[in-house]
């Protein structure tokens, strides 16, 4: 069967429409509007080394910040220490260091606080006493004390106790020095005497300390 006239894609070159008479071929030729549109040409990529440069550049300066904020925290936690260093430990009770805190007593409370410590233990008192022993032996931050509720020790019977605290605190105080004392009762506690019995004493923190003598 003939095909009729009209305008088909050329055999010979798909691209163009060429004219069917309903017999032959004739020379008449249009652009096939079907024909393949040309390739759009792919964009230019940015230049690497731009983008290398940029991200080199934004890892530098994270890294310089991190760098920053770590000697930050590094030297305020070394401040921290630095300001704290000269004063007993106290955990989180700042009211420990407050002198209004701790009382003046008489001869007989402390005879009654020393009678039974762990009962009373966590009354705040300010003593009086000479230091007997503070040696290697009993550390930077332990030394046995005869102490009274009196700065004369003379006028009253004096106790033998131990007194802990923070070694910056104790530093200025030696053997045979007399001292006034803001003390915590803890408790008892036990110790080897120098013929090697053992002695069960009273046994306080010292949070503020002053050497009178």
């Amino acid at each position: 069967m003939t095909s009729p006239a009209g305008w088909f894609a050329d055999p010979q070159n798909p691209t163009v429409s060429r004219y069917w008479d309903g017999t032959q071929w004739t020379a008449h030729t249009r652009p096939n509007s079907l024909a393949a549109a040309p390739a759009p040409s792919r964009p230019r990529r940015k230049n690497g080394w731009v983008q290398y440069l940029l991200l080199f550049v934004i890892i530098l300066a994270v890294g310089i910040t991190c760098s920053a904020l770590t000697e930050k925290t590094d030297s305020a936690q070394s401040t921290t220490r630095s300001s704290t260093v000269d004063r007993p430990a106290t955990g989180t009770d700042s009211t420990l260091l407050d002198v209004a805190t701790f009382r003046e007593v008489t001869s007989r409370d402390l005879s009654t606080y020393l009678k039974d410590p762990e009962r009373h233990a966590g009354q705040r008192l300010v003593l009086y006493g000479t230091v007997r022993q503070f040696d290697s032996a009993t550390g930077p931050e332990t030394f046995l004390a005869d102490i009274s509720a009196s700065p004369d020790p003379e006028m009253l019977e004096t106790k033998p106790a131990i007194i802990q605290g923070d070694k910056a605190l104790l530093e200025p105080i030696v053997e045979g020095d007399t001292v006034k004392l803001h003390v915590k009762l803890l408790g008892t506690r036990s110790y080897e005497n120098a013929i090697g019995g053992e002695m069960t004493v009273p046994s306080f923190s010292v949070h503020i300390a002053e050497v009178t003598g």
